[in-house]
């Protein structure tokens, strides 16, 4: 069987590749540079890495009817591109920390790098394309769980309900899955350093609170990594027109 992901050489696409590879299934990548990530593993090499334009179906869907499934893995936090490099370079300096107040710059805003192009149009774009190819086909939705006051813009959360909401009310299954702030295990970066100090505020307020105070726990959020994250997804595959909440995601763990 074949699986295809759009945004397979992201931070989460390349892994849910890989635990795609691992669980037997034929996997094609599909992005704009159609590279594959500069750190392969023999997992990665056995995918297939294709370049298309998610916002122009002429590039991909020609081969969407093979895909029993297809992973919409793209999105952004931020709509300013350049916070990947303040954060890898030094974690929240002084210019991450003024982007946050200040927000990105309508003039720069294209629907390649809008909320609201990338988070939401380009998934409706795509499942358009896909039922017409393939009717009993699956949409994977990767969206988000609740935003972090103050970091996560609500523009960005906004964006990935009202791609829910649209998804769940078209004819195409979809599966909707909600993960929170992610790091990866086999890195150690700046972003690692981050999510490690998020992971263990999270476990001092499990263990002084507990889940009792609701306004601390939609506010301290639990944290996997993405190969806990993928594990979970493709034991969830099985689920038909249905929301993957984090706390759905942590069950196994």
């Amino acid at each position: 069987m074949s699986i295809a992901v759009f945004g397979g050489n992201g931070f989460l696409g390349r892994k849910i590749c890989e635990y795609g590879i691992r669980n037997g299934f034929k996997v094609t990548s599909f992005s704009r540079s159609g590279i594959p990530p500069l750190k392969s593993n023999q997992h990665l090499q056995q995918v297939k890495w294709e370049s298309a334009d998610i916002f122009d179906d002429s590039t991909y869907k020609s081969q969407l009817s093979e895909f029993k499934t297809v992973f919409h893995s793209m999105g952004k936090i931020f709509e300013d591109e350049s916070y990947k490099k303040d954060i890898s370079s030094g974690g929240l300096n002084l210019n991450f920390v003024k982007k946050l107040i200040v927000g990105s710059n309508p003039m720069d805003k294209t629907i390649h790098n809008s909320y609201n192009g990338l988070n939401k149009e380009s998934a409706l774009k795509l499942a358009f394309a896909y039922y017409k190819a393939n009717k009993n086909g699956k949409l994977v939705y990767i969206s988000a769980d609740k935003g972090l006051p103050v970091i996560v813009p609500s523009d960005y959360i906004r964006s990935k309900r009202e791609a829910e909401t649209e998804l769940l009310k078209s004819k195409l299954n979809s599966l909707i899955i909600r993960p929170g702030i992610m790091y990866d295990e086999d890195e150690r970066n700046n972003r690692y350093i981050l999510v490690n100090g998020m992971k263990q505020l999270h476990q001092l307020k499990q263990q002084a609170l507990g889940n009792d105070l609701s306004c601390v726990n939609n506010t301290i959020r639990p944290i996997l990594s993405t190969d806990q994250v993928c594990s979970r997804i493709f034991q969830n595959l099985h689920e038909d027109n249905t929301v993957i909440t984090l706390e759905k995601l942590m069950k196994s763990y």
